[in-house]
């Protein structure tokens, strides 16, 4: 069997979000897993390999900031359900769509942009 030449992470490194507690156990892949601590406070067993590549960068706290940063409204779903309505009404009716930041109509090929 090929042996697992991978660097051994030591405790203390920190990889983005991510403090190398302690070296947890290796599966019979012989992948390394390590017992982590996050800047949240929370405490996580991930691969090795995933945060040295970059893969895993938070024990997922920072997803939930991420998606948090990027809503829009508390109401986005009725809002897209409406605006899908109103385009799908409008294709009937021959009008293409465009969604942009600015309100306008162009003479164009009956484009209409929206938002």
């Amino acid at each position: 069997m090929p042996k697992n030449n991978k660097p051994e992470l030591k405790p203390g490194d920190k990889y983005n979000r991510l403090t190398v507690l302690k070296f947890s156990n290796s599966d019979k892949r012989r992948r390394k897993w390590y017992l982590e601590k996050c800047s949240c406070g929370n405490e996580k067993t991930i691969i090795g390999s995933a945060m040295i590549s970059g893969n895993t960068k938070s024990c997922g706290c920072l997803a939930k900031e991420i998606k948090q940063s990027r809503r829009i409204s508390t109401h986005h779903s009725e809002i897209t359900a409406i605006i899908l309505g109103y385009k799908r009404h409008a294709e009937e009716r021959g009008y293409k769509w465009a969604l942009s930041r600015k309100f306008g109509k162009t003479n164009k090929g009956r484009l209409f942009l929206l938002w």
